[in-house]
């Protein structure tokens, strides 16, 4: 299964010293022990709304179909070149425009959440991942490119691509596991233009994500920005063509003021942020573009990632050698023991974030509780979100990986659990430290990578099989992918004919237009 569990480390709060226990995992150098004990839930989910324009992507495509090389790490997590930003992607291999830039990743949607959480800094668009119709309120949180990848106006060279919609091959009428994972898979980042090795990735959040958060941000030029940077740019270096020759350094930086005090207005001081302050460097912004050049470590040195960046294309997604486990995480290349197979930031939730209070009095938990890091005696929660961390699964017997604390250039964690968090039940955060992923033996290219998620994890699983009894009409249940799969070229039945062959109980059809209300504007678009 993919993670449908969570893991911990030990002490609730994270006020007090850790109480050492059989399952662990010991940081080398430390008297910390992080543990790996995980609390098993199933959560179904149901789709009880069907898309008739659903569009179904090709299967996994190997590295050569996606030009990626199992020699050359062709994603590093780094540094970001975006001062403040803190972590960003950058590309080890040149990437022509169209082509995946790493491997899909999976999506995680967060339900009706009644707090505000760090997450809504993190999600995408429902109906961009196609789950608008999960409840009243969705946030996907996509892992990987989906999360880390940052934004620069100026600088966009990815865009989202489509997300799968199935059960990992995991029917709920014969699967204990079915619905404890995520359905939403596949999820794709392809390049927008040609990206050289060495490059930062960037998307695009649109403008309303930055405009949203000014108090926050301040001012971030925006696309519009940059373009008329380069128009101001362009019309400097004709003014210095015809008459710079003639003039004195001087005036030169003198005119160059007077411009920027003409643009010194509201509407246009985010211009001023990526103009030069002298005149001798406008020949800078016409040779790189007013973007580049007010982000020149953009594009760093494949020396300096191998330095400062981790490697996070070690792994890539297949259908897992455990049978009840859907998806899991397979090596692309080899791995040495001791090696980093990834490292992965976190975000931190109050466990009350993930608890969902039905009308009846009832509870149930958020999906992604099963792909986050915690103890039963915290509060507290972590969610890992680096590339496909959320696929490794659950291996007691020959484990080829386990998690350790992160150590920056050699920093000392032994404190880590002594440390402050907030448990405030009303916020969630990003926190400043880091886990690892560690091959604990040699891992070949194309093994399945697994964990320990300790014995109390795997006897709460066992109990579950044990006493797992599929619903009753859960042998007629049909995946809206499955059905469209096979009905995708077949005209959607009228109500009449519905009465005599029925769509599955689970199938609902429905009728979607676009109404524009502008006075004028004669017709309306229908679908």
């Amino acid at each position: 299964m993919e993670r449908n569990l969570f893991t911990s480390f030990n002490e609730a709060d994270f006020t007090t010293t850790p109480t050492l226990h059989s399952h662990y995992t010991k940081t080398p150098g430390s008297n910390m022990s992080v543990f790996c004990r995980r609390s098993f839930c199933v959560i179904a989910t149901l789709q009880i709304a069907s898309y008739f324009s659903c569009a179904f992507s090709k299967e996994i495509p190997d590295n050569g179909e996606m030009g990626l090389d199992d020699k050359k790490c062709g994603l590093y997590l780094a540094e970001s070149s975006i001062p403040g930003a803190g972590l960003g992607l950058y590309v080890g291999v040149d990437v022509e425009e169209g082509d995946l830039i790493s491997y899909p990743d999976i999506c995680i949607n967060l339900l009706d959440m009644e707090h505000k959480t760090v997450a809504s800094e993190y999600s995408w668009s429902s109906s961009q991942i196609g789950s608008e119709f999960e409840a009243m309120s969705v946030d996907p949180l996509c892992s990987g490119l989906g999360m880390l990848t940052n934004c620069h106006g100026g600088l966009i060279n990815a865009e989202n691509a489509e997300t799968k919609y199935d059960g990992g091959g995991l029917h709920r009428s014969t699967h204990a596991g079915a619905g404890a994972i995520t359905y939403y898979h596949d999820y794709k980042t392809r390049a927008s233009k040609d990206i050289p090795a060495g490059s930062e990735l960037f998307i695009s959040y649109g403008e309303d994500w930055f405009l949203s958060r000014t108090n926050d941000l301040g001012d971030v030029p925006l696309e519009e920005d940059f373009i008329f940077a380069d128009h101001v740019a362009d019309a400097l270096k004709s003014y210095k063509d015809s008459y710079g020759h003639k003039t004195t350094s001087d005036a030169n930086d003198q005119v160059m003021e007077l411009v920027r005090n003409i643009l010194d207005l509201e509407a246009t001081s985010r211009v001023l942020q990526i103009l030069p302050d002298t005149f001798d460097d406008v020949e800078k912004v016409i040779e790189n573009g007013s973007a580049r050049y007010s982000l020149p470590e953009s594009i760093r040195s494949l020396e300096w990632l191998e330095t400062n960046g981790h490697c996070v294309d070690n792994m890539k997604v297949g259908p897992s050698t455990i049978p009840a486990a859907g998806r899991g995480a397979f090596a692309t290349r080899h791995i040495s023991e001791g090696s980093v197979i990834s490292v992965s930031p976190l975000l931190l939730f109050h466990r009350k974030h993930f608890v969902m209070e039905y009308g009846d009095g009832s509870q149930n938990q958020q999906l992604a509780t099963n792909y986050c890091l915690g103890h039963p005696q915290s509060t507290l929660l972590f969610f890992p979100y680096a590339p496909l961390v959320g696929l490794i699964n659950h291996d007691s017997k020959s484990p080829n990986a386990e998690i350790r604390w992160f150590k920056k250039n050699g920093e000392d964690n032994s404190d880590m659990f002594e440390r402050k968090f907030s448990a405030n039940p009303n916020t969630s955060k990003k926190v400043d430290f880091m886990i690892e992923y560690v091959a604990t033996r040699d891992i070949k290219p194309g093994e399945e990578i697994f964990m320990d998620y300790g014995q109390e994890w795997e006897h709460a699983w066992k109990e579950h099989e044990e006493h797992w009894i599929p619903q009753e009409d859960a042998a007629d249940y049909v995946t809206h992918s499955s059905f469209m799969s096979i009905n995708s070229d077949k005209p959607v039945r009228t109500e009449e004919e519905q009465e005599e062959s029925p769509y599955p109980e689970n199938i609902l059809t429905a009728c979607f237009y676009d109404y524009f209300p502008y006075e004028g504007y004669i017709d309306t678009y229908e679908i």
